[in-house]
């Protein structure tokens, strides 16, 4: 599974959890992901930033819905896994066996997994934390290594704890250009500013040093993206499909 098919199947409100841990304790990543993702989507950035964050995180969650956003969406996880669920990471880890540095990234990645030894774990795992947690660390996991563990790929399929379908029944959007839509249905892409209209005239500039996350007005938004903290450094990230 890839990212954008986990963002597929986790519910809004958990992925407005998880953005909401970004933008409270990383909070140059969460901006840059967000001009990021505006821009991809040919949006100014500015137009998402003014958006209060329940609005941001909604259409966040549309756009990372996209196979377009797989890279970004990947990152996000990433950080969220290791920094917001440390726990979770370092106890399958330790309960696997595997090297780590003590906040649950891998220098080393197992050629494979002992099947038994994983169903145990696992097992753990869904009686301490939600199963939908669960399915989204192992997925990760999974994309650390190119062809995944066949151990873990069985698991993930015959599990039915394991189904990652908060979303319904999940699935593409049926058009990847409504992501460029706000909820009222107007686009404001990044050409619908005429070379004669200024900024004060169109009450939404775009300042060339940034535009702030709304709620922190004057706080410049961080247009180079930081390096990517991986849950297996060994590895690549995953390439599209």
């Amino acid at each position: 599974m890839k990212a954008h098919e986990i963002f597929q199947g986790l519910s809004q409100e958990r992925v407005t959890e998880i953005l909401a841990f970004l933008r409270e304790n990383e909070r140059d990543i969460y901006r840059t992901a967000l001009a990021s993702l505006a821009i991809q989507q040919r949006l100014r950035p500015v137009f998402i930033q003014k958006k209060p964050a329940a609005q941001q995180a909604a259409w966040m969650h549309k756009t990372l819905r996209l196979r377009a956003s797989e890279s970004m969406g990947e990152h996000l996880l990433q950080v969220w896994l290791l920094k917001g669920r440390r726990e979770m990471l370092v106890g399958f880890l330790d309960g696997m066996g595997i090297a780590h540095d003590g906040e649950g990234a891998v220098d080393d990645l197992p050629e494979s997994l002992d099947g038994e030894k994983l169903r145990a774990e696992v097992d753990r795992m869904l009686e301490r934390h939600p199963a939908p947690e669960v399915t989204t660390y192992l997925e990760v996991f999974q994309l650390q290594r190119a062809s995944g563990w066949p151990e873990l790929t069985a698991l993930l399929e015959e599990d039915r704890r394991l189904q990652l379908a908060e979303n319904g029944a999940g699935g593409e959007p049926a058009a990847e250009e409504e992501a460029a839509v706000d909820e009222g249905g107007a686009e404001a892409s990044i050409a619908d500013t005429s070379p004669e209209e200024s900024p004060e005239d169109s009450g939404n500039p775009l300042e060339e040093d940034g535009a702030a996350v709304a709620g922190d007005e004057g706080d410049p938004v961080v247009e180079e993206e930081k390096p990517l903290p991986v849950i297996a450094e060994a590895t690549p990230s995953s390439e599209e499909k």
